[in-house]
Formats: structure tokens, C-alpha cells, sequence
């Protein structure tokens, strides 16, 4: 099959960009993450992919480890992972510009179109964290995206094993289940024989990851890396700015030396109101919040099926917006968050932008995350400066300014009739 013209220039375009990238990979990271990267590679080597969960400290789900043993393999001896760790940037990075790549599963690749991507792929705050910071939330952020446009698309197998593969890469992923049931039952309406497929597909892709684990005997300890997630840093906040950087710890818990700039030494079962622990009010705070910002789709999709039309270019901008303002309630409302888990929202808001030519939240999100992620990290020394916009308090209101307007627009959308077809 033969590539039209654009579609030839963007393919070389998007190779050569991944090839500067590779030619000028910079080495920081945050070695954290880089020693267990290293780690768990080496419980590859000395006991076998199949085994790996048998050991007590991997915390990352299957897609990742896949991507480690294939590393691996590349390299092909421990002493060269060691060497060039740093190269496993080159996975996430796949992922990054794939993500951007979605916006031409509603655009068509057109000369006038074709550096689309490149909205994102130039976003320093887009490709901080798989270039700098060296994690991977590209990946599950990519699929989880993915999925949501192939069912917007009516390509529900697509759609649902793009989904298992997002919550096999992080279980963070689940906060969109909300949105894409919405959208999967909207289809299977008009196609109810594709919808059953489509959970076929999904149920054997599933069987498919985790069947070397059950070989190995280790699916065990697969479902302790599952259902231990929300122990591993049990911290008002891991340097995520959020609603946990604006209350005041010494008010609340009576913690003595207690340093803004780092809440994290705050155990989030501290308790905070009614008997409450933080973690459970954090929790209370993003199902109520994610409600309230999900109506509006919820109401639109009922519009939809009631009147019996089909799914237009508004109602997909909404459920792109949905996505981001989830991604936000989530980085804002529950404890333990990282400052890397705001990385769904850029891509959220890059698709809605580019649908509705709205571009404000896309550019305070992305200066919002940018800002957070430096901040820890502090490859371009800028958390350094003392104006207001580096405040971590000022940048955690930001993002909830981002997501008051999200929602107000979100309502907007759908109770003054934008959703009806054109």
C-alpha cells in the first residue's frame, strides 16, 4: 500500500525528529527511578521474566517490564543495560509521538495539517517527562487516549484492548473507565455484535500479557503489585502540587517543623475530619469533584441516545475535555500523588484544543506541569527564581483554575445545546 504524499513527509519528518532526539538524548533523569529500572532488569537476567514478580519490590504492572526485558535483549548483557540505561527513554518517547499522532484520527493528513504534531512534540512541558525526567507515563497516557478515539471512531475491539493495555501499563488509568463505558455503550447501540467482540478481544488480550506470569507461578505476586499500589508512599503528596500544598498541616494535624515545600513527611493517615483519614477524604473529594465534572458528558451522551443521533465533532470535544478535567481531579484531590501524574491532562487537552480550537487550558496546563516537574527535578534551575509564578502554592491554585474553567466550559457544551449536530 502506497503512502500518499503528506503522509510520506510526515513519516520522515517523525523519524528524524526521533533521531535528533536519539543523537542528543541528555542523560539526566531522576535516578531514582533509573535504579529500579536497573533492578529489575537485573532479576531478569538472574531469574527469568516469567519470575520477576516473585520478587517483593516490582511495583510497575506487566506492559513496562516488557519493555525492560526487550531492552534487555537488546543490549544484550547487564553490563551494557548499565552503560546505556539511560537509552530506555527511547520507549516512552515511541509513545509520545504517537499520542500526538492521534489528533489525525479526526484530522485528515493534509499538506496544510501535516505539523500538527508538532504542537505537542515541541511542548517542552510534553516531552519533560520521557526526555528529562526519564519516566513512561507517555505510554498509558498514549493508550488510554488511543482508546478513546478509537471508540469515538466506532473501533471498539481497538478501543478496549487499547484500554487493557493502558491499565496493564499503570493502573492510573482506570480514572477514565468512567468515560470510555459512556462512549462503549453510546456504540453498542448501533452495533451490539461489534461491542460483544470487542470484550472478547479485550478478555484474550488480558489472557495474553499475564499468561508468562501464570507459567512462571509468580501471577501472584502480579496482583500484589496491584492491590498494594496505594500503600507504596503512603504521603499527603510526593511533590505533586495539589490540595494538599494548600492546607495547612500545622492547623490541622499539630505536626511540629512541619516545611511547606515538602509535604510529602506528612503520612497521608493523619486524620483530618469526622475521623477521616486524609487518604480517605482525598479519595471522597475526587469521586464527588469527578461526578460533578462528568455530568455534562453523561447528560450529552442521554441526548445522543435518546433522540438516536450520532456522535459529532462536539460531543468528541467534550470527552477529550472530560479526560483532561478527570486527570486534574485526580492529580488534585487524592494523596500519594506524584508530580508526573499530571501527564494525562497534556494530551487531553492538546486533542480537545486542536477540536475546538480552544488553546488556554492546553497552555496554563502545560506551564502548570512544567513548573511542578522542574521543580523536583531541576534540570533548567528555574524553581530557583522567587516571583509568584514559581510558588508552589500559586501553581496548584493555577491548576484549580484550570479546572473550575474546564468545568464551567464542559457545562457550557452541553446545557446551552452545542452538542446538538449541525
Amino acid at each position: 500500500m502506497r503512502l500518499n504524499k503528506p503522509l510520506q513527509h510526515l513519516a520522515l519528518i517523525l523519524v528524524l525528529f526521533y533521531l535528533f532526539v536519539f543523537a542528543f538524548l541528555p542523560q539526566s533523569a531522576f535516578e531514582g527511578d533509573m535504579v529500579f529500572w536497573k533492578r529489575w532488569i537485573g532479576y531478569i537476567k538472574d531469574f527469568g521474566f516469567t519470575h520477576i514478580y516473585l520478587r517483593g519490590d516490582v511495583e510497575y504492572h506487566p506492559f513496562f517490564l516488557y519493555c525492560l526485558y526487550i531492552f534487555y535483549k537488546i543490549q544484550g548483557t547487564f553490563d551494557l543495560v548499565l552503560k546505556n540505561i539511560y537509552y530506555i527513554k527511547l520507549f516512552p518517547l515511541i509513545f509520545d509521538i504517537l499520542g500526538a499522532l492521534l489528533i489525525y484520527a479526526f484530522v485528515k493528513v493534509k499538506w496544510e495539517n501535516i505539523f500538527f504534531p508538532f504542537f505537542a512534540l515541541l511542548n517542552v512541558a510534553y516531552m519533560y517527562n520521557t526526555v528529562h525526567w526519564g519516566q513512561v507515563d507517555s505510554i498509558h497516557t498514549c493508550f488510554a487516549v488511543a482508546s478513546i478515539a478509537f471508540l469515538l471512531k466506532g473501533r471498539l475491539e481497538w478501543g478496549l484492548m487499547a484500554f487493557i493495555l493502558a491499565l496493564n501499563m499503570k493502573l492510573q488509568a482506570i480514572i477514565f473507565f468512567p468515560i470510555i463505558g459512556i462512549i462503549w455503550l453510546l456504540q453498542v447501540f448501533k452495533m451490539p455484535k461489534k461491542a460483544i467482540t470487542s470484550i472478547g478481544f479485550a478478555l484474550l488480550l488480558q489472557l495474553v500479557i499475564i499468561a508468562p506470569f501464570i507459567y512462571g507461578k509468580s501471577f501472584g505476586g502480579l496482583i500484589d503489585t496491584v492491590t498494594g499500589a496505594s500503600s507504596v508512599h503512603p504521603y499527603l503528596s510526593m511533590n505533586a502540587y495539589n490540595f494538599w500544598f494548600l492546607i495547612s498541616p500545622d492547623a490541622l494535624f499539630g505536626v511540629p517543623n512541619f516545611e511547606p515545600s515538602n509535604p510529602a513527611k506528612i503520612f497521608d493517615s493523619s486524620k483530618v475530619l469526622f475521623g477521616w483519614s486524609c487518604k480517605k477524604a482525598g479519595l471522597v473529594m475526587f469521586f464527588i469533584v469527578s461526578f460533578i465534572a462528568l455530568l455534562p458528558l453523561l447528560r450529552a451522551s442521554l441526548d445522543l441516545w435518546k433522540n438516536k443521533r450520532d456522535i459529532n465533532l462536539n460531543f468528541m470535544q467534550l470527552c477529550f475535555l472530560s479526560c483532561g478535567l478527570v486527570s486534574i481531579i485526580f492529580f488534585w484531590f487524592p494523596t500519594q500523588m506524584h508530580e508526573r501524574y499530571l501527564h494525562p491532562a497534556l494530551l487531553c487537552f492538546f486533542m480537545y484544543a486542536f477540536l475546538s480550537k480552544r488553546w488556554w487550558l492546553y497552555i496554563l496546563i502545560s506551564f502548570s506541569y512544567l513548573m511542578n516537574m522542574e521543580a523536583v527535578l531541576m534540570i533548567f534551575k528555574i524553581h530557583r527564581c522567587t516571583t509568584l509564578v514559581f510558588d508552589p502554592r500559586f501553581l496548584a491554585l493555577l491548576i484549580l483554575f484550570v479546572l473550575i474553567l474546564g468545568i464551567i466550559k464542559a457545562y457550557k457544551l452541553s446545557f446551552l445545546k452545542e452538542i446538538k449536530l449541525e
